[in-house]
């Protein structure tokens, strides 16, 4: 940004310089050359207010790109974390239909078996 600002400012000087010269090749007018000189002042004044706006707009981008770069880790860990619940989910539903089927097995082998108390009827 420093480059930019000598730019401007050598830019600024030379035509500055070039208009006082011509000012007093053609006359050696007060009036011209004070008028030049105020300009130059309301020009560098310029120049400060806008550099100063320039600055304050970096600082507000690299603000928005530190806060940029935390809602990324953010959604980074948020993606991890949905990853891990999502093979939790997994392990539960196999466990469940595992648990359903010891369930279903467990039921077809007393429907086979015979009531209870009916076992010591028998001879006695």
């Amino acid at each position: 940004m420093n480059w930019r600002r000598r730019t401007v400012r050598l830019r600024v000087d030379r035509e500055l310089a070039e208009k006082v010269a011509a000012a007093f090749r053609t006359s050696a007018d007060p009036q011209a050359l004070s008028e030049i000189l105020r300009a130059h002042i309301d020009c560098e004044r310029q120049r400060e207010r806008l550099v100063s706006v320039v600055e304050k707009a970096a600082q507000e981008v690299l603000g928005w790109e530190r806060k940029y770069r935390s809602l990324e880790g953010q959604h980074e860990n948020l993606l991890r974390e949905n990853a891990a619940l999502i093979a939790e989910r997994r392990r539960l539903e196999e466990t469940l239909r595992e648990l359903r089927r010891q369930s279903r097995q467990g039921r077809a082998g007393r429907a086979v078996a015979p009531p209870r108390g009916t076992e010591q009827q028998g001879t006695g």
